[in-house]
């Protein structure tokens, strides 16, 4: 047997030992696009975000008595989780800072550019939040 002819025999049974099956619902991850992605330090969110809803089909969105603090569950289009907190704390030297709190992690981080922040995700500052349709 000629080289090209082993060549061309080792190439068609690799094609014939291929896996069979359906593979058009495989999901590939998407691609990271910092353009539409919100991210600081270690933290990617991905828009779409989704708000978590209440049973009755309300944004679940809280407001905390110590002067309105808003806080927000939502969930980034990885399926990544977060907790929004937009401070409103009675003389609180940070009045609508934007802070993330990720399940698992110990500490809260300040959102440092909180306009591409609305701009990327959403206003939760606004009412109502920009994220609601």
């Amino acid at each position: 047997m000629k080289p090209i002819q082993a060549l061309m025999l080792v190439v068609l049974l690799a094609g014939c030992a291929s896996p069979k099956g359906d593979f058009s619902r495989i999901q590939l991850p998407p691609a990271v696009t910092p353009e539409r992605d919100f991210v600081q330090g270690n933290i990617r969110i991905t828009p779409p975000v989704t708000l978590q809803r209440l049973p009755n089909g309300e944004p679940a969105i809280g407001i905390d008595s110590d002067g309105g603090t808003r806080g927000a569950r939502i969930r980034d289009a990885d399926g990544r989780a977060f907790t929004v907190i937009i401070d409103h704390k009675i003389d609180t030297p940070t009045p609508g800072a934007i802070y993330l709190y990720r399940p698992g992690q110990p500490d809260k981080v300040r959102v440092l550019r909180e306009d591409q922040f609305k701009q990327k995700i959403g206003d939760f500052d606004a009412w109502p939040p920009s994220i609601i349709k």
